[in-house]
């Protein structure tokens, strides 16, 4: 499948359109969102290899819950507080 055609910055038009199941809307959200989930992971895991894995699981999380998100649709914020909370539940 194709990448969207990206004509704008706006998180709530990429997230709009994954819900809409546009192909490679849900993966420009994570490509744009991607370094300041995985600083969010290392900060609590203190460790590359398990804030990737951590990453890995909290995007996978995201992904089931897109529609939960509310407007006005903060995807990377909303995204780092799932990483933050899959972090700390692989520190226990």
């Amino acid at each position: 499948m194709s990448e969207p055609q990206i004509h704008t910055d706006d998180e709530a038009d990429f997230v709009q359109r994954a819900r809409a199941g546009e192909a490679g809307a849900f993966s420009a959200l994570v490509r744009r969102s991607q370094a300041a989930t995985l600083a969010a992971a290392r900060a609590v895991l203190g460790n590359t290899h398990d804030a990737e894995d951590a990453v890995q699981e909290a995007y996978l999380r995201a992904y089931r819950r897109l529609d939960s998100l509310d407007p006005p649709y903060h995807f990377t914020a909303w995204v780092r507080q799932i990483i933050r909370n899959v972090a700390r539940n692989m520190v226990r």
